[in-house]
């Protein structure tokens, strides 16, 4: 169902409508005006209350997305019998420790893997999607900016590879499992932990000796590849090692001079441009 907007939604979305006519638009016969109030974080805490009750569970939802809501409100709506509000309370940064925790012990896997993207999302609570049944939740979990606080679990061991690849991308990954990825036998696990911004220097540097030319490609533009190591990969047999180190940035300028006299033009071209 379309809806056009109204003077009535403007003012529904404003941080500066009153309190008062914020009051008055919860009570509004049209649930679209409803629902864009109950987003609202200057809607006040009774006009939230009420809306949580809504009959249309898309009012419900937006109450439950709304970061003012107070946690009693949430502890309510986490036992909706919607999946969009539990949801939406899932991913509600505001949204109590002990709420998350229930929700994660009794819900179904798409809310599951909404907490495990949550920010407010604890430790305790990651380690246990971490090792969910569910490689989906794994991966969600496995993208969180605290992964480096988890320890004792075996990430770089899980059977799944996307989740290994998740945990190797994640700038925040441990240094510790970051070195255990780089001996992972696939290599797209170790081409993204060469991709890593994070990836030690010694890491790199074995890296750059890996028998598959596309992680030596990934060691080749990044970042913070040591000028050692772009030496040793400019003088790759492969051409697409040799390019990556043209085309990275911080290549040194005697590097870059060195490589516009490659014999491969695409190679030369790429590192004459890069020279400043």
């Amino acid at each position: 169902m379309s809806h056009k907007q109204t003077k009535k939604d403007k003012l529904a979305l404003s941080n500066r409508t009153s309190s008062k006519i914020l009051r008055e638009l919860s009570t509004d016969i049209n649930p679209f005006i409803r629902s864009k109030t109950a987003k609202n974080p200057n809607t006040p805490i009774d006009a939230l209350r009420e809306l949580s009750e809504d009959v249309d569970s898309f009012v419900r939802s937006a109450v439950a997305t709304n970061p003012s809501t107070p946690g009693d409100v949430l502890e309510e709506l986490s036992t909706d019998e919607n999946d969009w509000v539990r949801s939406a309370v899932a991913d509600n940064p505001s949204t109590p420790g002990d709420v998350l925790k229930d929700l994660v012990e009794y819900e179904n896997d798409w809310v599951k893997s909404t907490i495990a993207k949550n920010p407010s999302t604890s430790i305790d609570l990651l380690k246990i999607l971490l090792e969910d049944e569910n490689k989906w939740v794994r991966i969600a979990a496995a993208k969180h900016p605290k992964l480096k606080n988890i320890k004792g679990l075996q990430l770089h061991k899980d059977k799944t590879l996307k989740v290994r690849c998740t945990v190797a991308e994640n700038p925040n990954t441990s240094l510790d499992i970051l070195q255990e990825l780089s001996e992972d036998k696939s290599y797209r696990v170790r081409a993204t932990v060469a991709d890593n911004p994070n990836t030690p220097g010694d890491v790199l540097l074995t890296l750059a000796n890996d028998n598959d030319v596309r992680v030596r490609c990934s060691v080749a533009a990044n970042l913070n590849a040591a000028d050692d190591v772009l030496n040793h990969l400019a003088l790759d047999l492969k051409s697409e090692v040799r390019f990556c180190v043209a085309l990275n940035p911080n290549t040194p300028q005697d590097l870059l001079r060195e490589l516009a006299k490659d014999k491969d033009l695409e190679i030369k071209n790429e590192a004459l441009a890069n020279l400043n």
